[in-house]
């Protein structure tokens, strides 16, 4: 009996240990990013993170700070929440303190932010390596004060508390234009960014572009009439905010791409088309964009009896805004396959064996007729089972 009820303390001790365990969360790192060879001191967010947790950025080109040492709290108090939202369950991350160092030849982009205790480990916030001058928002309570910067340059911010408005000042030359432009969700951010240009007296002088430029999150692009000074004006659009809402933002006066086509190019074995002119042969990879009202591009290609083809079209993947409709049509001009995206991904490969050799076309459309312009880009890759 004694030997029977020893075992059952065991079990349940054990069952007792692994449901206390805290393995820690990663909410946050501000700033989000430093330029090539520079050293920057970091804040990190999170929970269960102790009198000190392990740290590692992922990558090349960094040295950071083995471990990270509690930091004194920041902490805005916000308006007030009215009814429901008040009840609304929140988390109020720590902060540890540390460092990262970038090499000059450190390879630009982002790097993962993984953390450790002794009761496991965690990721999602997310630190890029870039190549412009860099600056930190001087954070303080109350009503927006704008902050200079010089361009170009990259500024680090974050949207604490609620209903916060950070404002960006640079001075302008006429004639020429300006592109800013944010990286929030991109960095595993809750951020939804709300950017648009003001004048000294608060008015907006450009808003957010519909699309925005392409890998970016939000972006402005304006050319002023005059030198200014001009103010980026920075919020979250549900009026939210907190420790974890950083953002990185851009501004600059050299040309930005509104998109890029092609959206990637093979590394072997299967050509890229741009023409659509020609008749083209499997396999091959298909780009284009629907730039016009109602325009659905048709491609040429010859099929061969009994083959199995997969026609694999990207988009929204790659950030453009197109809800794609992709059909396909023989030399009669009946349809004989169809597949169409839904509201948050690209539709399904879609897959065909002719019954005859032949001619096919391939058409593209966004399935809601009104919307296009030349963002509203794609790629298909067309391949066989030959």
């Amino acid at each position: 009996m004694n030997r029977y009820m020893g075992l059952v303390l065991l079990a349940f001790t054990g069952m007792c240990v692994h449901s206390w365990a805290n393995p820690p969360i990663a909410s946050y790192v501000f700033p989000a990013g430093a330029q090539r060879g520079t050293t920057v001191d970091i804040r990190v967010g999170g929970l269960f993170l102790h009198e000190r947790c392990g740290f590692e950025l992922t990558g090349k080109g960094i040295n950071a700070s083995h471990d990270l040492v509690p930091a004194r709290k920041v902490w805005f108090e916000g308006t007030v929440l009215p009814l429901p939202d008040s009840q609304r369950q929140e988390d109020y991350p720590s902060d540890m303190s540390g460092n990262v160092s970038v090499a000059k030849d450190a390879p630009l982009g982002p790097r993962r932010v993984r953390l450790f205790t002794g009761q496991g480990g965690a990721s999602g916030p997310v630190f890029v390596v870039g190549e412009l001058p860099e600056i930190l928002e001087n954070e303080h309570d109350g009503d927006a004060i704008p902050q200079t910067v010089a361009l170009p340059v990259t500024a680090n911010g974050r949207i604490f508390p609620r209903d916060d408005v950070d404002l960006w000042e640079f001075t302008t030359e006429p004639g020429k234009t300006y592109t800013a432009f944010i990286h929030g969700p991109a960095i595993n951010s809750p951020i939804v960014p709300l950017i648009d240009v003001v004048d000294t007296l608060g008015r907006v002088v450009a808003r957010a572009m519909t699309y925005p430029c392409a890998g970016t999150d939000a972006s402005v692009k304006f050319s002023p009439k005059d030198s200014g000074p001009y103010r980026i004006r920075i919020t979250d659009a549900r009026s939210h905010g907190g420790q974890a809402f950083v953002y990185r933002l851009t501004i600059t006066d050299k040309p930005v791409p509104d998109y890029h086509i092609p959206f990637k190019v093979s590394a072997v074995g299967r050509p890229d088309a741009l023409n659509r002119s020609t008749v083209h042969s499997v396999p091959v990879a298909l780009s284009g964009t629907c730039a016009r009202p109602e325009e659905v591009t048709p491609w040429s290609i010859h099929l061969k009896k009994g083959i199995k083809y997969s026609f694999d079209l990207q988009a929204k993947q790659h950030g453009s805004p197109l809800c794609a409709s992709v059909s396909l049509t023989d030399s009669a001009g009946k349809e004989v396959a169809r597949a169409v995206a839904t509201e948050t991904s690209d539709p399904s490969p879609l897959l065909f064996s002719p019954p005859v050799d032949g001619i096919y076309k391939l058409n593209v459309a966004d399935k809601f007729r009104t919307r296009f312009g030349a963002p509203f880009v794609y790629r298909v890759a067309v391949t066989d089972s030959a």
